[in-house]
């Protein structure tokens, strides 16, 4: 691949690190021991018991949805340029553009 190819692969893997981690800070925080590590927020919607079971359940999709959103956005940060161009492929295939 030429350097040209090589730059906008680049640029389409920082754009979708960039969506991934502005999805992640919609609920979640950051660790702060580990910059690379998210954790999902307990919401809060009040007292009662059926808004402390719609808390837990939330908080239950935000964990799954955490793991798989966090999953790709580390894997979007450790690709390099020069990746193999079947890796490239496979994302863009994801529709990772």
């Amino acid at each position: 691949m030429d350097k040209k190819t090589l730059k906008t692969f680049e640029d389409i893997l920082l754009k979708e690190q960039q969506r991934l981690e502005s999805e992640l800070a919609k609920f979640t925080n950051r660790n702060i021991h580990n910059a690379e590590d998210f954790n999902a927020k307990f919401p809060n919607y009040g007292d009662s018991e059926e808004e402390n079971i719609q808390e837990v359940s939330t908080y239950s999709d935000y964990l799954a949805l955490e793991q798989t959103v966090e999953k790709d956005f580390r894997s979007t940060g450790t690709m390099v340029p020069t990746a193999p161009v079947n890796t490239v492929k496979n994302l863009l295939m994801r529709n990772v553009y």
